[in-house]
């Protein structure tokens, strides 16, 4: 009596980022792209000016978009803590935006805030999507 072989188990599907988790991801690498380019502008002038404490006030930034890059990087993992750590900074990052739009330059510069205001503020609401809450379910 010959056994039949036994035949590969099929490959498991490919899951695919939901249309949310996508566009916050790209958004997420951009901001960090611009950032980055940002602080390659600054530095140099900081360096020539012989400045050293204000250096140091680049470090938040820097971590900051670290964060984001680590989060954004992670989001195939689907783990949910990768969402929290997007959804927190990028909650900061618009809190802190509308506190320099009403505080620091009363609305002077509103254009350019509104702007810079406009990246964090969709990547919240596209993570906040339930969509995308049900893809962070590890």
């Amino acid at each position: 009596m010959s056994e039949t072989p036994k035949l590969p188990s099929p490959a498991p599907a490919k899951e695919y980022l939901p249309s949310e988790v996508s566009t916050a991801r790209v958004i997420m690498f951009v901001q960090v792209g611009f950032g980055l380019l940002a602080l390659a502008f600054v530095l140099p002038t900081l360096l020539s000016a012989g400045v050293g404490l204000e250096l140091l006030m680049l470090l938040p930034a820097l971590l900051g978009l670290l964060l984001l890059l680590f989060a954004a990087l992670r989001f195939r993992s689907r783990k949910r803590w990768a969402r929290y750590v997007a959804l927190a900074a990028e909650g900061f990052s618009v809190l802190t935006w509308i506190y320099e739009l009403i505080e620091l330059d009363g609305g002077q510069n509103g254009i350019g805030n509104l702007f810079s205001l406009g990246f964090p503020l969709i990547v919240v609401i596209l993570l906040s999507r339930t969509p995308a809450a049900r893809w962070f379910d590890r």
